[in-house]
């Protein structure tokens, strides 16, 4: 939330969040919508939007939007997430993610708003917070190593990325911002700059230094929607 903020502060954005957890909207990896409650939220989400929204404003999905390599519990092998990926069943769960989003942004589209999406950004074989400091350097975990190839990730997010360049084509009033190349330009995606901050958290989610190096990419994104 740090850019958030921090766009709320220097451009003086009026900022409002909402968290919908398990109920993501406009995914695009896997269908949201028919689980359990989750329609009903989305349709509480958009009401919020029909009342309080003013045209031109700009709605702005950030979600997780690719497969994890790890999380707080267990770590998953790269070569069988990629297997699973580039499986049909995987093609069909982003096929029908990618037409929940078209009928959510469509919506949008007739309240005169601007929708944002964030395509995919790199994920990590481990969390770094377990490995970076002396006391836990010796982790296990950390065994896995603190860079993961870029045509690795690219290979994994690829299916999400074609339906998003489909869904930029059909609707005029849909924004891709890609974080990716800010965090990984070059062959290896790292966990750690190069004074050993951290990009991200744990597996998949930025960090409050992570969230500073993209600010500069995000509110230029911003700038050109409002152009």
């Amino acid at each position: 939330q740090y850019m958030l903020q921090q766009a709320s502060q220097r451009l003086g954005l009026a900022v409002h969040i909402r968290n919908d957890g398990a109920c993501s909207m406009a995914m695009i990896l896997n269908p949201t919508k028919k689980l359990p409650g989750c329609e009903a939220r989305q349709e509480d989400s958009l009401n919020v939007l029909k009342t309080k929204a003013n045209p031109g404003d700009i709605v702005f999905f950030a979600s997780l939007r690719t497969h994890r390599l790890t999380n707080q519990d267990k770590v998953r092998d790269p070569q069988e997430v990629l297997t699973y990926a580039r499986s049909e069943f995987a093609h069909q769960q982003v096929s029908v993610a990618k037409a929940e989003a078209a009928e959510l942004i469509t919506r949008l589209e007739e309240l005169d708003l601007q929708v944002l999406i964030d395509a995919p950004k790199p994920v990590l074989l481990l969390p770094p917070f377990r490995c970076s400091d002396w006391f836990n350097a010796s982790n296990p975990v950390c065994k896995r190593g603190f860079y993961v190839e870029r045509q690795f990730l690219l290979d994994i997010r690829e299916p999400v990325m074609s339906a998003l360049f489909e869904l930029d084509t059909e609707h005029d009033n849909l924004h891709i911002w890609d974080p990716f190349p800010v965090l990984c330009p070059e062959d290896r995606c790292a966990s750690f700059d190069e004074e050993r901050l951290p990009f991200f958290y744990d597996g998949d989610h930025l960090s409050g230094h992570g969230n500073r190096v993209l600010y500069p990419s995000f509110t230029k994104v911003l700038k050109a929607i409002w152009q």
